[in-house]
């Protein structure tokens, strides 16, 4: 069983390393590039290792990216500012164990590797640390809204969960009651007078239904 083992895989194209931590709760964690791992949950049927991704989150890089010029992965980049993240996935991967366990038996040693290359036993130390957004309706950067969830939600509510995705990046507010009401908020810094490029293409999206559904007559 991979339970309580940490996993390190070697991808022979580039010799780019990614860590799976197994925890005995069957929970997973992956870290696969810069300050962005998945979480979610490990199931071992018979040889298969089944993986389910349920959240991504980290650090996402803003503006251009940099390549990096002394990492053999092409894909590899850099930014110059990053903000944290978090959002749901559905991501599943499948493994044979059996191949995995015996790989690491008779290549350890190996550098580079065609599946998980050397593992060590998870340290009592280790453990997720999630990313927590601030805010009260975080769920608006982290899932994909639609217009059942956000049927209970009055226009007045909507205007706040809408405006609370600026003000999780700092938007200076010129509006009054958004003004005040944020700056209520421990949480809350003003610092930018534009924060669209900081958005994700989750949020952008959000904030196109928010806005329709505010204009909607049906709400309360």
């Amino acid at each position: 069983s991979p339970a309580g083992i940490t996993f390190l895989y070697v991808d022979p194209q580039s010799t780019w390393m990614y860590s799976y931590v197994f925890y005995i709760d069957n929970t997973v964690e992956y870290g696969g590039g810069f300050d962005t791992y998945l979480t979610g949950k490990w199931e071992l049927q018979e040889d298969s290792l089944f993986i389910t991704y349920t959240r991504r989150e980290g650090k996402r890089g803003i503006g251009k990216p940099h390549e990096v010029k002394d990492v053999p992965a092409v894909y590899v980049h850099t930014y110059d500012e990053y903000v944290p993240f978090a959002e749901e996935v559905h991501i599943t991967d499948n493994f044979h164990w059996g191949e995995i366990v015996r790989h690491l038996i008779v290549h350890s040693e190996e550098q580079s590797c065609l599946e998980f290359c050397s593992f060590t036993p998870l340290k009592e130390s280790e453990s997720i640390s999630h990313v927590v957004l601030p805010g009260k309706y975080t769920f608006a950067s982290e899932k994909e809204l639609t217009k059942e969830l956000l049927m209970p939600y009055t226009k007045a509510q909507l205007k706040f969960i809408r405006n609370e995705i600026f003000a999780r990046y700092g938007y200076k507010f010129k509006d009054k009651e958004l003004k005040k009401y944020f700056e209520q908020q421990k949480w809350y810094t003003p610092q930018r007078d534009n924060v669209d490029k900081y958005l994700s293409e989750r949020e952008r999206k959000n904030i196109e239904l928010l806005q329709e559904e505010e204009q909607n007559d049906s709400s309360n």
